[in-house]
């Protein structure tokens, strides 16, 4: 193992005893003074987190389901920050539950297993007060999926800004691939990142 796998491993370790003691602050400031892209994409400020919560609250959404959620560990930052109950969907069940992938925050839910498909598409398909959220996700294709079959009215999407080249993910939080008729309600910038959180309605 190298300097870098040891260093990576306390600091997973660290996190996840923050998770396990609910400290959710004390992670954030451990997230804020080194990003670690292998658990989120997003570097999180309290500020985001706030406005999500607050554009949630105003739209009557409780409840988040969130696409491509990784290893949940942004998601489990909104929770705890705001109180909205978040649902995290990933594909692969293998790699996620395997000995190699890193620590997940949240209990994952695997639209690809028959075992998780009901809960997903009753998520997906069910309350008005479900919002949905798209972070740094990379696949057109499966998003419009996604919007396709969603019954909600709140859409969230997070990653980099228009003219930003630093990584790249579909759809962005501006992108003209968001189906009518999606119409931009609010947004934010993530710090001084290049990134931006965008809530939609229809």
């Amino acid at each position: 193992m190298t300097m870098v796998d040891v260093e990576r491993e306390s600091r997973w370790t660290e996190l996840e005893r923050l998770k396990q003691q609910g400290d959710w602050q004390g992670a954030l400031v451990a997230c804020s003074a080194r990003h670690d892209p292998l658990l989120l994409w997003l570097q999180p400020t309290r500020d985001v987190l706030t406005f999500i919560g607050e554009a949630a609250r105003r739209l009557g959404i409780r409840d988040v389901v969130s696409v491509g959620c990784g290893s949940g560990l942004f998601e489990w930052l909104l929770a705890s920050a705001t109180g909205l109950q978040v649902k995290g969907l990933e594909v692969n069940r293998g790699w996620w539950e395997s000995r190699y992938s890193p620590p997940t925050f949240l209990n994952l839910v695997f639209p690809d297993d028959d075992r998780d498909r009901s809960a997903v598409e009753e998520a997906l398909k069910g309350r008005e007060d479900v919002g949905i959220m798209f972070c740094y996700f990379n696949d057109t294709s499966a998003f419009l999926e996604y919007m396709r079959v969603f019954r909600g009215r709140v859409l969230v999407v997070a990653g980099p800004g228009r003219g930003c080249t630093h990584a790249t993910c579909h759809p962005q939080p501006f992108s003209t691939t968001i189906p009518a008729p999606w119409g931009l309600h609010s947004s934010t910038p993530i710090g001084n990142t290049g990134d931006f959180v965008a809530v939609y309605t229809r």
